[in-house]
């Protein structure tokens, strides 16, 4: 089961695990935000299991990803594809890796966030403890990650089922928070909504990319 509205922190494996990008690659930053290559025939290529899966009636949606949360919840769903939110939904439910595309293991997106401190700030003690105990402390990224219900940044404080997803980041494409990038990933997520209503997977995404190169070229 997939969120209906294409959540592209879901999808994205079905741009890029055979050789698509959302962005092209930069030596300095790591994303050039001025190419893309959703609409490739790679990307395409892979789009186009998710299209086949939909359409054998083997993936099956609900409208986001809460309410696909509650549906395996529920029983209603033998299978789901979602991120750190569903760590430990319910006890002794199994945790594995996506599964490979075209013998390709799946690539997953890691959304990048950055602490910075204020040294004007009013908030600098917070700011400060935020950075040096959750992020620098093996103790404290543990208190984090209960408290955010994420995997924690250290292994050593992860549960077996967090080291899953820690793995996942090793492997997965950084996609800093800027808004070239947010705006493309709602772009892409209105196309993959399309796929799982039935589009071609060809169709969407050859609108997607131009609907990309259009909004940054204004």
């Amino acid at each position: 089961m997939l969120p209906g509205d294409g959540d592209f922190d879901v999808t994205y494996p079905f741009v890029t695990t055979l050789g698509g990008h959302l962005f092209g690659p930069d030596p300095d930053s790591g994303y050039d935000p001025t190419v893309t290559g959703v609409d490739s025939e790679e990307a395409i290529a892979t789009a186009t299991v998710l299209e086949t899966l939909v359409a054998a009636g083997v993936v099956t949606t609900a409208t986001d990803r809460d309410e696909v949360l509650a549906r395996f919840a529920a029983g209603e769903a033998g299978i789901i594809w979602a991120g750190p939110e569903a760590i430990g939904l319910l006890p002794g439910e199994a945790v594995e890796s996506l599964p490979t595309i075209g013998d390709t293991a799946a690539v997953s997106p890691i959304r990048v966030l950055t602490a910075y401190v204020n040294a004007r700030g009013t908030l600098k003690a917070a700011a400060a403890k935020f950075a040096e105990r959750y992020l620098g402390d093996q103790d404290g990224s543990r208190e984090f990650a209960d408290s955010a219900a994420m995997a924690p940044v250290w292994a050593a404080a992860a549960t077996d089922i967090e080291l899953l997803v820690l793995e996942a980041a090793e492997t997965g494409h950084a996609v800093p928070y800027a808004p070239e990038t947010e705006s493309a990933w709602a772009e892409m997520s209105a196309a993959f909504a399309s796929i799982l209503l039935g589009t071609k997977a060809e169709e969407a995404l050859i609108d997607a990319g131009d609907n990309i190169r259009f909004a940054d070229t204004g």
